[in-house]
């Protein structure tokens, strides 16, 4: 039995078929949606919000959202209604207006593309706590609090605390610019240009003054009203318009003195903002008063944009402090942005040990000296031109701890970076949680990737991987075992010629294959490490399953029959299709031969050359013929459904030696599948719970298979899968019933490769395109 079977496979057989229909415009539409589908996926990864989570997360939420266009104008949400989903915005833009105390609502804020709203809604189940009004035509993504829930996304995403934050007892909003009189904007400019503070930090030119003064706005003060209190971090920067203001100090053991009265054209607020450190007064409105006020992000923002030329350096800077590597190179980029660059004189104190801090220093240009209880332990000599740099109070990033040392100017003048943790939290999150997100992940792969002792986090450099031995042979190039030079680990890497690709006009197959495993993370799916290019070469770097395939197993130990061999196998994979499905993967290509073994005998899919994410249906015609449904026959599109199909095929094999609808003749094989599984006889010796399973799958009408028309909790209740315990299954504790015999790491014995049919692949030549531009990962 199967005898047939081994002799007709062939590595790498595919086989395409010209489309017989004319269906160009549904082809279109089609495709067109199928690349929103990846473009959404795409966007979603980048959300600041949904960036922790795990990779193969994104896809899933992109499926469990509803797409809502809104007009310029609409209002989205409205103040004080119920509401139960969560707003991404993914085009456009929108105001956020606030009405108080019945009063008509004010814009407080604007929302862009990347931003989000409604998250108390769906957590708290509060009422809108603002308006949310279109600003122009917007597109945005709707998800429910049940689908949020379902998702479990309570685990992985943490919420920015959008409070209204002040500096003082009586907080304020961050409001539009107001509009101001000629003689308010001279006031304005002239008190910018002559504050001391700032003009010894920056240099402040008649520009920036301007961009200060066209962003602030103006804000009245009651009598007694505390605006800022002693020992606050600093939020905002103000400007006296009218009235009065008293600057007070407690200092330890004293009273609360006045050290000041702020009168028209005086500032104050500034120095907290420019030194990173707390306030070392409070202000209050002697009279009722009125000031212009700047929130930080805008004061920062124009004082100290960090010009291109200094990006890159300031990166590099970064890569040196251990406790950011957690960061993304993109989160990097964000956070070297967010730097503010300073300068201290000899004897100046950066940090006072002992004082409660929430800024981390790069020193870059000068010398420091580093005392503990006034005795120098270390200095600390930096230079631009010599590229050194040093770094210390990082830990201020993730709490509020007493500093453990002082760190004091040493040379004439010492330049440094500096970074509060409020300005960290507001661009990326607390630190403390990203770490323990990248402390999850880790454990979590580890998890799917159970004996694997290089860290799966790790950078693998293709240079440190050396060749073992051939596993396979595929259409564009073979699949060989790899070493790590420096860890005891073995890899899978699998390389495909960028010549052949081409020639037989396959990029897509090279770049569907790495983007849909970049997303996807499953027990039963072999894990995608790294994507590498050469010259001539494209490389995927997977994880090894070293028992060899299902194909081969089967006829080397003739289990053809086995019942308990077959439903253990296709539950498997069943699991592996359903958490494709529920990304909108369509896999294509379900066989014996891309059907793994791993040393415990659990399977795991691979090669998915032919997989790709799907919104609707595809119209491509790819697999073998054997496997063919009915609406790949007819060249109508297929979508998920056609996944189903397979399997059915996959479980008629594994039962008789062959597919149902076997013949030499291709053409023979389509009339077959089109006349149905009616006209085949069940294998002799089968279960009755086999055969109605396999009727129950290779229905003609696609939304007529049981996974499809009665949901994958029906398949799981078939007879067929009455031994499977599919929490056992999917936890990988079930007994498997065969464990491949693997001595060793390196172990290629249960594989037989043909290497005859390993090709010299032609010249690759650059077709100027870059197709394969972002391959590498």
């Amino acid at each position: 039995m199967g005898a047939r079977l081994c002799r007709r496979r062939r590595a790498g057989q595919k086989a395409e078929k010209a489309d017989k229909i004319s269906v160009a415009e549904e082809k279109k539409l089609m495709s067109a949606k199928n690349e929103t589908l990846q473009q959404d996926i795409t966007f979603m990864s980048k959300v600041n919000l949904f960036k922790r989570l795990p990779k193969d997360l994104h896809p899933l939420l992109v499926a469990n959202v509803l797409t809502t266009n809104y007009r310029s104008g609409q209002t989205v949400v409205k103040q004080g209604d119920d509401g139960d989903e969560l707003f991404i915005i993914r085009s456009g833009e929108v105001a956020v207006q606030v009405s108080k105390d019945g009063k008509a609502p004010k814009k407080v804020a604007s929302l862009k593309a990347g931003d989000y709203f409604g998250e108390r809604a769906v957590i708290y189940n509060e009422p809108r706590g603002a308006t949310i009004v279109a600003a122009n035509a917007v597109m945005a993504y709707r998800l429910t609090r049940e689908k949020f829930h379902e998702l479990n996304l309570e685990e992985h995403v943490k919420f920015a605390q959008r409070k209204v934050s002040g500096d003082g007892a009586a907080a304020i909003e961050a409001k539009p610019p107001a509009e101001k009189t000629e003689s308010e904007r001279r006031m304005i400019l002239a008190a910018l240009m002559a504050n001391s503070n700032l003009n010894a930090t920056v240099t402040l030119e008649e520009l920036q003054a301007e961009a200060l003064s066209d962003l602030m706005w103006k804000q009245t003060f009651e009598p007694q009203q505390v605006v800022i209190t002693q020992g606050n971090m600093a939020d905002y920067f103000y400007i006296v318009q009218d009235g009065c203001f008293t600057m007070q100090q407690q200092k330890p053991g004293a009273e609360l003195a006045q050290v000041d009265q702020l009168k028209p054209g005086d500032c104050f607020g500034e120095l907290p903002l420019l030194q990173l450190r707390p306030h070392q007064h409070s202000v209050v409105a002697k009279e009722r008063s009125c000031a212009w006020v700047i929130d930080r992000w805008q004061f920062k923002e124009i004082l100290f944009k960090v010009p291109d030329s200094k990006l890159m350096e300031y990166i590099s800077y970064l890569d040196r402090v251990s406790i950011l590597d957690a960061l993304s190179g993109e989160e990097k980029t964000s956070t070297a942005q967010a730097l503010t660059e300073m300068s201290f004189n000899k004897g100046d104190v950066i940090l006072q040990q002992g004082e409660t801090g929430d800024s981390f220093y790069i020193l870059f240009d000068g010398e420091v000296t580093v005392l503990i209880n006034g005795k120098v332990v270390a200095r600390l000599q930096a230079s631009v031109e010599e590229h050194t740099a040093h770094h210390f109070g990082e830990k201020a990033l993730i709490s509020s701890q007493p500093r453990a040392a002082t760190v004091q100017v040493a040379s004439p003048q010492a330049k440094v970076l500096a970074l509060d943790r409020i300005a960290f939290n507001a661009l990326l999150g607390s630190l403390e949680d990203i770490l323990r997100a990248q402390e999850d992940g880790r454990s979590r792969q580890t998890r799917v990737n159970r004996g694997l002792t290089l860290k799966p986090f790790q950078k693998i450099f293709r240079k440190d991987l050396m060749g073992v031995g051939l596993l396979g042979v595929g259409e564009f190039g073979a699949v060989e075992l790899v070493a790590h030079r420096r860890a005891d680990e073995t890899f899978a890497m699998k390389s495909m010629s960028k010549a052949l690709l081409v020639q037989k006009g396959k990029q897509n197959v090279a770049l569907n294959e790495k983007h849909v495993l970049m997303y996807v993370l499953s027990p039963f799916i072999v894990q995608l490490f790294e994507a590498y290019s050469d010259s001539s070469t494209l490389y995927l770097l997977f994880e090894a399953a070293l028992g060899g395939d299902l194909h081969g197993l089967y006829c080397r130990k003739r289990l053809y029959g086995s019942e308990r061999h077959a439903a253990f196998y296709t539950a498997g994979c069943a699991l592996a299709l359903h958490y494709l499905h529920q990304r909108r993967i369509i896999y294509r290509d379900l066989r014996p031969e891309n059907i793994l073994l791993t040393q415990d005998g659990n399977i795991k899919l691979c090669d998915f050359g032919l997989a790709k994410f799907v919104a609707e249906r595809t119209f491509t015609n790819c697999g073998i013929p054997d496997y063919y449904a009915p609406e790949m026959v007819l060249a109508t599109g297929h979508g998920l459904e056609l996944d189903w199909w397979c399997f059915g095929i996959l479980l008629f094999e594994l039962m008789s030696g062959k597919p149902p609808f076997e013949s030499s003749n291709p053409m023979q094989i389509y009339v077959s599948i089109l006349h149905g599984i009616s006209k085949v006889a069940m294998p002799e010796g089968n279960t009755r719970a086999a055969g109605d399973l396999i009727k129950l799958l290779l229905k003609k009408e696609p939304l007529d298979r049981l996974p499809v028309k009665e949901g994958f909790g029906k398949l799981k209740e078939q007879r067929w899968f009455s031994e499977i315990s599919w929490s056992g299954l999917a936890e990988l504790q079930m007994d498997t019933p065969y464990k491949p015999n693997i001595r060793h790491k390196k172990d290629l014995a249960n594989f037989h490769p043909r290497s005859e049919l390993v090709v010299q692949p032609p010249e690759y030549e650059d077709d100027g395109t870059d197709w394969d531009a972002n391959y590498p990962t």
